[in-house]
């Protein structure tokens, strides 16, 4: 049985991602992106939050408005880490961008220099 702090601190959690519609749902009635969408909901207390693809799955509406999240997370102190393939997204919302090829870091750095990087390396390839 959970105690009434539990509850309000998931009813705040779930209506910062705008999820209180699913709070009376299963856990395994949810969609993907819905569980995806929870979870970060929950994690947002977190010191660190370490996301792989966390915006796989969602429509473009719901993946800028995580990384809005993201965004806010890092400016009340958080760290995020976030793995993506989206590199819109990651121009966009991200300090610092590090790109891996096979492994290896290629690029390192601001995301609109490194996004540019990476653009170059994909047309040489």
């Amino acid at each position: 049985m959970r105690s009434a702090a539990d509850a309000r601190a998931v009813a705040s959690a779930l209506a910062t991602m705008d999820l209180g519609v699913l709070a009376e749902r299963r856990a395994t009635e949810l969609s993907g992106g819905e569980t995806a969408r929870v979870v970060v909901a929950l994690a947002q207390e977190a010191s660190l939050l370490v996301a792989d693809e966390p915006t796989a799955g969602l429509d473009p509406a719901h993946q800028i408005a995580l990384m809005e999240l993201f965004r806010r997370l890092a400016a009340a102190g958080g760290a995020v880490l976030v793995s993506l393939h989206e590199l819109g997204l990651a121009a966009r919302f991200c300090d610092r961008v590090v790109l891996l090829e096979r492994g290896r870091i290629v690029a390192d750095g601001p995301p609109k220099r490194r996004c540019r990087r990476s653009a170059s390396l994909r047309s040489t390839a």
